[in-house]
């Protein structure tokens, strides 16, 4: 069973580790140490993350419960040191400042995995300077529709039809997608091989979506703020 790092307890990191945890894989979360208070709370001493929701994907497939992690913690070595898959789930934004934490630690062979990639394997790729020798790759988005109702406490909605992926170069692709095919986040969800990092960036639906959606509601926006509602 491998063991993984997840680093970003936001939504979707709260999720992958309690999705992994109860499928007994050995797993470790991190978190900056500016964001742990409000991300993780009491998560950073309890060790304990609760699956729940829907979670509608069309093989039935369902994880929940109380999962118990190994490590939850703000220290990067500790977080990363020895393991074999790394996942980082963290906004575009975000990226920089959780690679500049995590590049001087990284070991020849590990696995980076983006979600989702928003062009971030190029900017670890330029990080890196060939420091090491690993694999770093991404995908068109994250595995779930998910929502953190308190820290802790994960509301996970639906689960990802079909995620779209590719390493920087393509060429590490086979090795990347045959450490990501057992992970229970994957189980529902149909994994292809896009053309290359750049098309992955540009197949994210988030901008499809929240754009239009965002600029209809302009002036609800307006409204809510100068009636303070």
């Amino acid at each position: 069973m491998k063991n993984i790092a997840v680093l970003g307890a936001g939504n979707v990191g709260q999720t992958m580790v309690a999705d992994l945890a109860l499928k007994n894989y050995r797993v470790r979360l991190y978190e900056l140490p500016e964001f742990a208070g409000r991300s993780l709370g009491d998560v950073i001493e309890t060790h304990k993350i609760e699956l729940t929701g829907s979670q509608l994907n069309f093989k039935w497939f369902k994880n929940e419960g109380v999962a118990e992690i190994d490590v939850v913690t703000t220290d990067m070595a500790e977080a990363i040191e020895g393991v074999e898959l790394i996942l980082i789930s963290v906004p575009a934004s975000g990226h920089r400042a959780f690679f500049e934490k995590m590049v001087p630690h990284l070991e020849d062979g590990q696995i980076v995995s983006l979600f989702p990639d928003n062009y971030g394997s190029l900017l670890l790729r330029q990080m890196l300077k060939d420091e090491v020798k690993i694999l770093v790759g991404g995908w068109t988005s994250a595995p779930y529709g998910t929502r953190m109702l308190a820290p802790g406490k994960i509301d996970c909605m639906v689960r990802a039809y079909r995620l779209r992926g590719d390493t920087l170069p393509s060429k590490d692709w086979t090795e990347f997608l045959r450490a990501h095919e057992d992970l229970p986040f994957f189980i529902p969800t149909k994994l292809e091989q896009a053309d290359t990092v750049i098309a992955v960036g540009m197949e994210n639906p988030n901008p499809i979506v929240h754009v239009p959606g965002s600029v209809l509601n302009v002036g609800a926006m307006e409204v809510s703020q100068m009636e303070d509602v």
